[in-house]
């Protein structure tokens, strides 16, 4: 395996843990998650945003996402 697959994965798996520690109310800048995993800001806010769109966070300004609780009742959630 080369240094690049290794380093990539490596950012993505600091990544996934920043994420999993957030608690409901937390805050993530795309800028701070990338300063902090070494991915590229634009991939960070790609990642947020597909998690907005899941429901997971919430975007408060252009550039600051906010952990949200995950509705399970919503409609369109499984077993509805």
């Amino acid at each position: 395996m080369d240094s690049i697959t290794v380093s990539v994965n490596d950012a993505f798996d600091r990544f996934e843990r920043r994420l999993l520690d957030m608690q409901v109310g937390d805050r993530m800048r795309p800028a701070d998650a990338a300063q902090d995993t070494g991915l590229a800001p634009e991939l960070c806010l790609r990642v947020l945003a597909g998690l907005e769109k899941a429901g997971l966070m919430q975007r408060r300004d252009e550039d600051c996402f906010v952990r949200r609780r995950l509705d399970l009742g919503a409609a369109g959630a499984p077993g509805r």
